[in-house]
């Protein structure tokens, strides 16, 4: 049974975050702007709701005064809450005592915090009924429809102009139905060749503007469909994250005053963006342009400025430029002209789903990833005042965030960011981060802060910390050379002052097995040895919450360019080729 949601907040821009984040939950969604308005729909409009979803500032009461009242009403006193709270509000004391179950999230929240909220309340009652009813059947998914409730309602409104002189005959042709079957016979009357003509030609609009005949549509100014970002604290790359949570696709525009920059997004990932500002959007374009008469410069100006269309498709398509290296230099184009106009102030987006793009999206269109857009958002000076807010006290530990190994190949980082990278883990505090890396201590803290922002790394608890310490180090070597290269390695842990215990595998052991059972603060692995065992190891390794921040060094007896690369891909921190020299085991011991 499909549940009911009621969600109860001022703004625009919330409403529609919430419905984007919850479109793959089978709930339908009810909305009010006041507490005035969400009190009736509460109690008088279409039943009790499984879950309120309530802001605590509207314009006529606090939220509070709201949940006092729907927990004096009987019909409501046990409907779940899910405050939707600013960061700064620190309104939980006033919600102790309350006879509904009441939960928190923090705006702007992520669609993972919502929907994870949403979902864990809709759960729970969901087991609470099966406890005492006999179990039914689960509900059918919800279907997918290509079509928004305004292009439904458009339609059909034209098929009933269409249809409406039939509709008026039908109490004529009932007293000639006689002993015809009703199916065929009223088919025969409506299913005519010119009727199909006219309910054709009637939905013709509506194909055009689902298929993308009339191509991209400009973003409006009011209404449901607008969202402005600024007004309650969203960025546009808050909602790129709704959107890929909820796997949609279509076009997000975004406006700054006369600029306009629209995204094409499938399946919640961003292809290609592209400006309505020509001049502005070939800047610093690293293309090698050919001598263009003004003809040619001026059309593909104008193909830009009308519809969007990048002004190097255009002269690829004219013959004017190579298609071979088009894609990633649309995608390095689309990339700045995101990140300059979400730097911009008073940003508003708009969002619509379409199941098509412009031809040349489809053949050109390269990953934009909006983790990278975050990041590359906080090395501009513009973010660095963000970043100064979230600093890190340098006594605190960081690990690797948990699908570390996947989520890096969404990124780009600098030589800092990564020699700050290697360093994370072990029980490394930010200052000894800091030391290790030879970086100023300011921007170190800058680029833990960075890291910690876009999810690759995550604080350490203080017990987890000291449980880590309290272990001793060590650094397990799977290598079946023992005499070229663990020799040489234990001589230099002999040399060193800190207490190390050196443990050695074989290579047809279980690796992961082995250092699961060992928890080394290091591992040196032969790749070449352990073959494809190495790639999976290094796998789980990157997948466990409690061996995410491991060390893990590759050895290659052969050198190769692609090898390197697919180890550095698969999670590997360092790929050395052997033979090893002192200077390496040093670096990598310290590091």
């Amino acid at each position: 049974m499909t549940s009911r949601l009621l969600v109860i907040d001022d703004s625009l821009t919330v409403r529609k975050a919430v419905g984007l984040a919850l479109k793959n939950i089978d709930a339908t969604i009810d909305y009010a702007t006041t507490g005035h308005e969400g009190l009736l729909k509460a109690t008088h409009h279409h039943g009790i709701p499984e879950l309120i979803l309530l802001d605590f500032v509207l314009p006529d009461m606090r939220g509070i005064d709201v949940a006092q009242r729907l927990s004096q009403d009987a019909r409501t006193a046990n409907v779940p809450i899910i405050l939707m709270t600013a960061k700064d509000e620190n309104v939980r004391e006033l919600f102790k005592g309350m006879r509904a179950q009441v939960d928190y999230v923090s705006k702007p929240f992520s669609p993972d915090d919502i929907v994870t909220r949403v979902q864990a309340v809709l759960d729970k009652k969901a087991q609470a009924a099966t406890a005492s009813l006999r179990p039914s059947r689960p509900p059918a998914p919800a279907s997918v429809s290509l079509f928004s409730f305004r292009q439904k309602e458009t339609a059909a409104k034209s098929l009933f102009a269409s249809l409406r002189p039939q509709f008026a005959r039908i109490p004529d042709w009932m007293a000639q139905l006689g002993a015809n079957q009703p199916a065929p016979y009223f088919a025969r009357k409506f299913l005519t060749p010119e009727l199909v003509g006219q309910v054709l030609d009637a939905l013709v609009p509506v194909f055009k503007e689902v298929l993308g005949g009339a191509g991209p549509a400009e973003p409006v100014e009011e209404g449901e469909g607008s969202l402005s970002g600024k007004a309650t604290g969203w960025s546009p790359t808050d909602i790129v994250k709704m959107i890929r949570a909820s796997g949609q696709t279509g076009e997000l525009w975004l406006a700054a005053g006369s600029r306009k920059v629209v995204a094409y997004l499938r399946r919640g990932e961003v292809l290609l963006a592209t400006s309505h500002d020509p001049i502005d959007y070939c800047r610093d374009a690293k293309v090698a342009l050919p001598a263009l008469a003004a003809d040619v410069r001026e059309r593909a100006e104008a193909d830009q400025r009308s519809s969007g269309k990048p002004f190097f498709v255009t002269l690829a398509e004219r013959g004017y430029l190579p298609t071979t290296d088009l894609a990633p230099l649309l995608q390095r184009q689309g990339k700045r002209s995101l990140l300059d106009i979400i730097e911009a102030s008073s940003v508003r987006f708009f969002w619509r789903e379409r199941p098509t793009h412009p031809s040349y999206v489809d053949a050109y269109g390269l990953r934009i990833s909006v983790d990278q857009l975050e990041l590359e958002l906080f090395r501009r000076p513009s973010g660095r005042a963000t970043v100064e807010a979230r600093l890190p006290k340098t006594e605190a530990v960081f690990e690797r965030a948990e699908n570390f190994s996947r989520r890096l190949r969404d990124f780009e980082l600098s030589a800092e960011e990564r020699r700050i990278l290697s360093l994370v883990g072990g029980g490394n505090s930010v200052q000894t981060l800091t030391n290790r890396s030879g970086l100023p201590a300011r921007e170190a803290a800058h680029i833990v802060a960075r890291l910690l922002h876009v999810g690759l790394i995550r604080e350490r608890h203080v017990a987890a910390v000291a449980a880590e310490t309290k272990r001793p180090s060590a650094v397990m070597i799977l290598e079946p050379d023992v005499e070229g290269f663990q020799a040489p390695l234990t001589k230099l842990l002999q040399n060193r002052a800190e207490p190390l215990s050196l443990v050695a595998f074989d290579s047809d052991k279980d690796i992961f097995a082995a250092i699961l059972r060992e928890r080394p603060r290091m591992v040196i692995l032969n790749a070449d040895a352990a073959g494809d065992a190495a790639v999976r190891a290094v796998a789980q390794v990157r997948k466990a919450d409690d061996l995410s921040h491991l060390a893990v060094v590759a050895v290659l007896d052969t050198p190769s360019r692609e090898k390197v690369d697919e180890l550095s891909a698969a999670g590997f921190d360092s790929v050395l080729t052997k033979p090893i020299t002192y200077v390496d085991l040093e670096r990598l011991l310290v590091a």
